[in-house]
């Protein structure tokens, strides 16, 4: 769809959860468009994990995907960006990552490592040109959350609204307001935000 816009595009994939795969995916990447310039890691995953009845291997794969994933990207990317001197990253993490939620420990501690991630990147690449930035929103309106929008999910919904600001906000917003936000932190409009 990209190509047939007027915009360069190359695609592949990778479990991002295997460093090398990682590596080779961003290389192929680089090859075909050039050096890297812009990094969006939005790639996660959700399942309520609570204790202690919680399988291990659920918080084993939310870190694997949402905090390892999002480090072996932004590792793979970095030489480029600082090679150029420059550089954008933006980390896709979740309000459940500032303020936790009760059944979602794997997630919310994912969620929160990347939050963290994010702040001692900015710190460590903010002097060489590279901003890092990170968006925690709350429930968007994509496949993830798709079992919580069915008339079974209105109880928990119900209730989480009830903890949410102002008679106009909505519960579930959609990607395109993600991507409004993303848009902007990657343009200069930005440029001193880190």
């Amino acid at each position: 769809k990209l190509k047939a816009c007027g915009v360069d595009a190359a695609g592949g994939r990778a479990d991002i959860a295997d460093a090398a795969q990682v590596k080779r995916a961003i290389a192929d990447v680089s090859t075909s468009l050039g050096p890297i310039d812009t990094l969006i890691n939005n790639a996660g995953v959700w399942e309520p994990n609570p204790l202690p009845d919680s399988p291990l291997h659920l918080f084993d794969r939310h870190i694997d995907i949402n905090v390892k994933g999002t480090f072996y990207v932004t590792q793979a990317c970095l030489p480029a960006m600082l090679e150029q001197g420059n550089g954008v990253i933006v980390n896709i993490a979740s309000v459940s990552g500032t303020a936790g939620r009760a059944g979602d420990s794997a997630y919310s501690s994912s969620k929160a490592a990347v939050v963290m991630l994010t702040k001692t990147l900015a710190a460590e690449l903010g002097p060489k040109g590279i901003r890092v930035n990170c968006i925690a929103p709350g429930a968007v309106a994509t496949p993830l959350t798709a079992e919580l929008r069915t008339p079974e999910g209105e109880a928990a919904i119900a209730e989480l609204m009830a903890s949410h600001p102002g008679p106009n906000s909505r519960f579930f917003i959609d990607p395109e307001d993600i991507a409004d936000i993303v848009l902007f932190l990657c343009s200069s409009a930005s440029r001193a935000i880190h």
